[in-house]
């Protein structure tokens, strides 16, 4: 998933796909506050046909926002932190690699982290890489 806040229409835009081709499917993005609940924001986002998607979003504080992005059945999930205020474009894009543990992790590719600066979680260890997970072994995890 690529996406990039515009403050000044209140919107979200951005595209996902999974594995190189638009997802269609409707999908829910979820930001969740660091301190305050009751600012949790849930999108419900219908992408279209390539893949685009552009959705209302209030004003939307500079914080570092817990961002979760799951598939409407529930069948895949992304995750990681994001400081719109520092860093305009939301990209998340999941390597799912099995680990000794049975569950997939993801490294935290594109503006926000270079190959050098990913980390994968130890064999064994709970389904964890950087700050963004695709659970759900077996599904098809978007990007």
């Amino acid at each position: 998933m690529h996406a990039r806040y515009l403050p000044a229409r209140g919107r979200l835009e951005g595209r996902i796909d999974s594995f190189g081709y638009p997802s269609v499917a409707p999908f829910t993005i979820r930001l969740a506050h660091p301190t305050l609940p009751e600012r949790d924001i849930l999108l419900h986002v219908q992408a279209d046909a390539d893949g685009n998607f552009s959705v209302a979003l209030p004003a939307l504080e500079k914080t570092h926002w817990q961002v979760a992005v799951e598939g409407s059945q529930h069948d895949w999930r992304l995750r990681r932190r994001w400081d719109w205020g520092r860093q305009p474009e939301l990209v998340i894009k999941a390597d799912a690699n099995l680990t000794g543990s049975g569950r997939f992790d993801s490294v935290l590719t594109g503006s926000a982290c270079t190959p050098a600066r990913r980390r994968q979680a130890p064999s064994g260890a709970p389904g964890r890489a950087a700050s963004l997970r695709a659970c759900r072994p077996g599904s098809s995890p978007a990007s």
